[in-house]
């Protein structure tokens, strides 16, 4: 029977079959994804707390400069993950996973021996370079080491970096409530432990590529493959992704300056914001997990990015209501950017270029996250009305992002072709 058959009778009984892809795990998968686990109880407590980290313990005021905390690494990961994919796809996506996360771990090494703002950054600069040849790959990685749809590794891989979160911001946030500036190398010694146990789990992966069990024709074939038989389609996606991560990536940079420094949140309900926030992208992670088809994606593109136009005008009319900010602000976006984007990217483009597609996808995305927290800092040094500008500017990103995601409907609806040439692929 078809592998990828609703249904399959055992004993009598009729088992839900994408169930039990979601339930099992191959021996390749459980690794990759108890990887991802660790890598990202590292960022869970880098990332939120590191412009904070520059506005408190380096004295930064400067919003630009404090930008800059997000802005390299985003930056770096643009120019990394075209060239990191490119080779991978002509030689190992493992060990460019491995190379990237051990890069990060030195990264978060180094931070703790930091004394000024300056050396901070440049250690971000180098470490983000080097380490964003895991980026891109470690999807790519997930996607080609087992013979699961890719909806479904992909939702695990949101899922699994959700728990990462849940579990590790409570934690980082009563870190930084009670530690005060010690906090800061506890975190970093954490997130450094955390990373050497991604890398050794990412070590015991092994890469199964299809590519290297064919003939040497058919490898002499896919060397003349294109990226992508359907380069509108392609394009539009790209663009989607810049306006989509420029609103989500642009606010997100301020955020703990936003709630912990300007609304006087403290660290452990800032941490439970997190918690709440992460929860609900366990369950949109498996429900995008079974979206397949791109004109579903589409439409599910076009309800969430409404809803994150509500959350930037509600925000916008009632800036210094906390509470009801991080009520707001707590739905997810990345569940459906981690597992219906990239879905999106891998219909639109061919397997054997996958790491490539996945490559460039990530650079234009990241591209818009650099360019929307870049903005933001500037809006916000050059007016009266500070960090809370940066919601009116979201909102004006958001909107526009929602006119990108119906464009893109209409595209796919045109090219209905599509979804039928998927399943014919997935039936072979």
């Amino acid at each position: 029977m078809n592998s990828h058959s609703r249904t399959e009778s055992k004993n009598g009984k009729k088992i839900n079959l994408k169930t039990l892809e979601w339930l099992s795990f191959e021996k390749g998968e459980f690794i990759i994804i108890l990887s991802m686990f660790f890598y990202h109880l590292g960022v869970a407590n880098f990332a939120p707390y590191a412009p904070l980290w520059l506005f408190q313990i380096f004295e930064e005021q400067s919003f630009v400069v404090i930008g800059l905390v997000s802005i390299i690494p985003n930056a770096m990961v643009i120019v990394g993950t075209l060239l990191w994919g490119f080779l991978a796809d002509r030689t190992s996506i493992k060990w460019f996973v491995v190379g990237g996360l051990v890069f990060m771990g030195l990264m978060y090494t180094s931070l703790i021996f930091s004394k000024n703002s300056a050396f901070f950054l440049i250690m971000i600069f180098v470490g983000y370079f080097f380490g964003s040849a895991q980026s891109a790959n470690y999807y790519a990685l997930g996607t080609t080491i087992t013979s699961k749809p890719k909806e479904v590794i992909l939702g695990k891989i949101s899922a699994i970096t959700s728990i990462a979160w849940i579990i590790m911001s409570p934690i980082s946030g009563a870190l930084h409530d009670n530690y005060e500036e010690d906090a800061m190398d506890i975190q970093l010694i954490i997130a450094a432990v955390a990373c050497l146990i991604a890398i050794i789990l990412a070590i015991l992966v092994k890469e199964k590529r299809a590519l290297k069990e064919e003939t040497n024709h058919r490898e002499e074939i896919n060397k003349t493959l294109p990226i992508t038989t359907f380069p509108k389609l392609f394009i539009i996606t790209l663009i989607l992704a810049f306006f989509m991560q420029s609103t989500m990536g642009g606010f997100w940079a301020y955020n703990t300056i936003y709630f912990i420094e300007t609304l006087k949140v403290k660290a452990i309900h800032y941490s439970i914001f997190l918690v709440a926030t992460t929860t609900i992208a366990i369950p949109l992670s498996f429900i995008f997990g079974n979206i397949t088809s791109s004109r579903a994606i589409s439409k599910t593109a076009i309800i969430y990015i409404f809803i994150q136009n509500l959350v930037f005008l509600f925000m916008s009319i009632f800036p210094m209501n906390a509470i009801l900010a991080m009520i707001l602000y707590s739905i997810p976006v990345y569940p459906f950017y981690t597992v219906c984007m990239y879905s999106l990217v891998a219909n639109f483009t061919s397997k054997e270029r996958r790491a490539t597609a996945y490559g460039i996808f990530s650079s234009i995305g990241i591209l818009g996250v650099v360019l929307g927290i870049l903005i933001l800092g500037v809006v916000a040094d050059s007016s009266s009305l500070g960090i809370f500008i940066m919601l009116r500017y979201s909102l004006a990103y958001a909107f526009l992002t929602l006119v990108i995601t119906f464009i893109l409907y209409f595209l796919i609806k045109r090219n209905s072709h599509i979804d039928k040439e998927n399943l014919n692929d997935k039936k072979r």
